[in-house]
């Protein structure tokens, strides 16, 4: 893919980076991509497309079937020679290419950034004579633009990609070391993009030293942050301790690379040994830390790089991101919010400073960070997804699916959004919507464990008992500590009279949980109904002291003891159930027939009349 160049009054010169930062927060538009030239006099294009044209030895474009030969031949050639596995697992299209781009190789990707900041850093490194240029693309104003965000399309061969007039932009979910640091992304296609589709920035040859400055001290952004970035080794060779360091940081990057992060985490111990004051080596293994479950070191790691620098941005993020891993949402929060002052326009930082609060149940100041990250980034699906869950947490149930059916256009290859609108569905009582949504996200993830049990819940509330029994053994092969899953089946077993099946059930449930009141108060009924009425007064006893303010115990208890003969025992449950939910019908009719039993006729009258004056259905007795 290349994109056609013009002159263009898009072109906006600055000296300095608050120049740039100014410049660049008056750009309108939405879901921005940066891409940095040392030489603004540099065209935008893939390093295939330029190659082909210089094999060519001449201007004109290169005919497409050449270039997407070329391709296509570099694929084949490296799969022959078993350059297409990582891990063990078979690369697709995609994943190799852009493995080859990482290594240096001609594809058809070009590299962008999330980071506005990042590619400043490039259009101002390794060239001082030239100008540079910071090319700005709001990709959300492109209706060609279509993100991959979902395996489905990512395992697709490179042809799927040239069908119609498409760009496509894909951001790397496995995340080489380089990609982390620079927030690549990649934009490929068939699709010719006009210059008037973006803005470019230049940068002053004579403003490079001081921004590459400004940026180092401010931000923690220099060579050794992309530590197997080509070319910068020779750049700072000049200090020899600090090429020791690079040495042990492309060593650290290539472990990295093969997911080897005990390595990686070694390799970075030599290089901060070497340069014990560069921030971002520190920043680094603490991302490599994160990737071996090493939290409580990664968070270390994330400290010392702030206390280098201050204003490291992104030591800040993902020390936030580790804090929320491990359940400390305030610190989280705390780390975000210097995130975002730092770079006000960061899409995640938003996100995930609003999952931090939405843990914390802040669902309406989780609400405002989705909204601002649905702002700086309209085409994230998981904002959406994020703000309907946390609208449905506030029963504002129709927003809620206003908000995921926005991700389901964004994003339809993700089950979890379906799921989360099923949830929706199911309160608003649309029973079929609901099953429809647990249906597709089934489809899309036959294992989702949750998915299957909620289905069920829905089919037991149609009473379709034994397709509820179905997806409940499916939720329990999925998940066989879910003691929910088993509660539910329980449930739908009892209906069904199958009350022995029922009660090991239940029995499983209070296993996995010891403290599910529920659990052992429906055993109790299970119980009771069995006829096992000592053993109903157990699970009830239990179910108290579990729960004790669940009225329905008191009274089921109350009945059983009645079956029993304790007819004080009995009335004194009713008692306490009234006392907990005084306009218990049932509770008060229970009483009466108590009151009855000991001869009490006209307190017993009492009873049935306050029963029937709350609920006038009742049946006389």
């Amino acid at each position: 893919m290349n994109i056609k160049q013009k002159k263009s009054n898009n072109t906006i010169s600055v000296k300095s980076i608050d120049e740039f930062i100014k410049r660049l927060n008056n750009i309108h538009g939405s879901a921005f991509l940066y891409r940095g030239h040392a030489d603004c006099e540099w065209k935008l294009e893939s390093s295939a497309y330029r190659r082909i044209s210089e094999k060519k030895k001449k201007t004109t474009i290169p005919y497409r079937t050449e270039f997407q030969n070329y391709i296509k031949q570099l694929l084949n050639d490296n799969r022959l020679k078993r350059l297409d596995k990582r891990d063990r697992k078979q690369l697709s299209d995609l994943e190799l290419l852009a493995e080859l781009q990482h290594a240096g190789v001609a594809t058809c990707f070009m590299d962008f950034t999330a980071n506005a900041l990042i590619a400043l850093w490039f259009a101002c490194y390794a060239n001082d004579k030239k100008d540079g240029q910071v090319i700005i693309m709001p990709t959300a104003a492109i209706d060609k633009f279509t993100t991959i965000d979902n395996i489905e399309t990512l395992e697709q061969a490179i042809e799927y990609f040239w069908q119609g007039n498409k760009l496509w932009q894909w951001a790397p979910q496995y995340l080489l070391n380089r990609i982390v640091a620079q927030h690549s992304v990649f934009v490929f296609g068939k699709e010719t993009l006009t210059a008037e589709y973006y803005t470019t920035i230049t940068i002053k040859k004579s403003a490079k030293p001081a921004i590459l400055q400004v940026l180092k001290s401010k931000f923690g952004i220099n060579a050794s942050l992309f530590s197997d970035f080509a070319g910068f080794t020779t750049t700072d060779a000049r200090d020899t301790e600090g090429a020791d360091a690079i040495t042990y940081f492309k060593l650290a990057a290539k472990s990295y690379q093969n997911c080897d992060y005990r390595k990686a985490i070694e390799c970075y111990d030599h290089a901060i040994q070497c340069s014990p004051q560069d921030a971002s080596a520190y920043y680094n293994r603490g991302h490599a830390q994160h990737k071996a479950n090493r939290h409580e070191e990664a968070i270390d790691d994330f400290d010392q790089a702030i206390k280098l620098n201050p204003k490291f941005a992104w030591a800040y993020y993902n020390r936030g991101h580790v804090q929320h891993k491990l359940g400390r949402h305030k610190e989280a929060i705390d780390d975000f919010d210097q995130a975002i002052q730092c770079n006000p326009q960061d899409a995640d930082a938003y996100k995930n400073r609003g999952a931090a609060k939405h843990a914390l149940e802040q669902y309406e100041e989780a609400i405002d960070d989705f909204d601002q990250a649905i702002q700086c980034n309209p085409q994230d699906a998981d904002a959406y997804n994020y703000r309907g869950v946390a609208k449905h947490a506030l029963s504002r149930h129709e927003e809620a699916i206003d908000d995921f059916a926005h991700a389901i256009k964004i994003n339809p290859q993700n089950a979890e959004i379906y799921y989360n609108r099923g949830l929706a569905q199911h309160e608003l009582g649309d029973l079929q919507e609901t099953i429809e949504d647990f249906d597709q996200a089934i489809k899309l993830n036959p294992k989702y464990a949750d998915a299957y049990k909620n289905r069920g819940l829905a089919k037991h509330e149609l009473g379709d008992i034994q397709e509820a029994i179905k997806d409940f053994a499916q939720a329990i092969t999925y998940d066989p500590k879910d003691a929910e899953a088993y509660y539910t089946r329980g449930l739908a077993k009892s209906v069904s009279k199958n009350k022995q099946e029922a009660i090991k059930d239940f029995d499983e449930a209070i296993k996995l949980n010891p403290e599910y009141a529920l659990a052992y108060y429906n055993r109790g009924l299970a119980k009771h109904k069995s006829e096992n009425y000592q053993g109903a007064i157990e699970d009830f006893d239990h179910a108290i002291r579990c729960n004790p303010q669940y009225f329905g115990t008191y009274n089921s208890r109350g009945i059983t003891r009645y079956k029993l003969g304790d007819i004080i025992e009995a009335i004194e449950d009713f008692d306490y159930a009234i006392i907990l939910h005084p306009q218990y019908a049932l509770a008060y009719q229970n009483r009466g027939l108590a009151k009855r039993a000991l001869d009490d006729e006209e307190a017993a009258q009492k009873d049935f009349r306050k029963a029937k004056k709350i609920d006038p259905t009742l049946d006389d007795v």
